[in-house]
């Protein structure tokens, strides 16, 4: 049941995360340059290894929290 829970956290995550995605890239296509330069600094934030890095490790942590809570 926990794994099954958090399996399907990590679906939903990647699912905002191509949504996302999908939105900066309209912002990139349609907006005027101000906004054009947010969405490319924030595409290569999220593109990041230190951002993958940190958003995999907050998974397994909430993935170990929620073992911890079960077990109370």
């Amino acid at each position: 049941m926990v794994s099954l829970k958090l399996e399907k956290g990590k679906i939903n995550l990647m699912r905002m995360f191509d949504s996302v995605y999908v939105v900066l890239q309209d912002i990139v296509k349609f907006g005027d340059l101000t906004q054009m330069s947010e969405a490319n600094g924030i595409y290569d934030a999220m593109t990041s290894v230190e951002f993958v890095f940190i958003l995999h490790f907050l998974i397994e942590m909430l993935g170990i929290t929620d073992d911890l809570c079960q077990a109370l």
